[in-house]
């Protein structure tokens, strides 16, 4: 890996710092362990700057590092599934989430402890419905505001794929939740 210039270092730590919040909301609601959700952005942010050189400028960075963290969150999980303490890190959360602590990643800017609750309720209810793919492609367009494109692009799916996913989730999220319908 070559270094990164004075410009190129200014460069990519202005578009992380401007991206950071999304992954840490995409991020929050699917890690339950606040210090793994720490030490995975750290490692984001560690592979994102070493590949910063190769990364190719007609992508999108908010794609590009959306799929460096989802692989990272991956990795995470994967591990965590294979030593049996994905339960217990739920549980963890759900302590954290009660006591208002973990609300303010997925509250949003201005929101107080009761609205990250309320939030997360609601996002639970709505991973109840969808597969882990569909909660993706639903957080990541609408929670995100990511095209289906640069969803194609995170998840190494074709656009066609990933709409047609997106319209299933939303016809499951409907069925589901008709007083939601307006919204989605």
């Amino acid at each position: 890996m070559a270094s990164l210039s004075h410009q190129q270092t200014e460069e990519f730590l202005h578009r992380y710092k401007v991206i950071l919040p999304r992954l840490e909301r995409w991020l929050w609601c699917r890690c339950k362990d606040a210090a793994a959700r720490k030490d995975i952005l750290e490692e984001t942010l560690v592979k994102a700057w070493k590949q910063f050189g190769m990364w190719d400028r007609e992508r999108s960075f908010k794609s590009w590092i959306m799929g460096i963290l989802k692989n990272e969150w991956l990795a995470y999980y994967r591990r965590e599934r294979r030593k049996g303490r994905i339960g217990q890190l739920t549980e963890a959360f759900d302590e954290e989430l009660h006591s208002g602590a973990g609300a303010g990643a997925g509250a949003g800017a201005g929101a107080g402890a009761g609205a990250g609750i309320e939030a997360k309720m609601d996002w639970e209810n709505i991973q109840s419905v969808l597969t882990d793919e569909e909660q993706t492609i639903v957080w990541l367009h609408y929670g995100e505001g990511c095209s289906y494109a640069e969803i194609a692009e995170i998840l190494g799916k074709k656009v066609g794929t990933i709409r047609q996913k997106g319209s299933r989730a939303k016809e499951k999220l409907r069925s589901s939740f008709p007083k939601l319908c307006g919204s989605y």
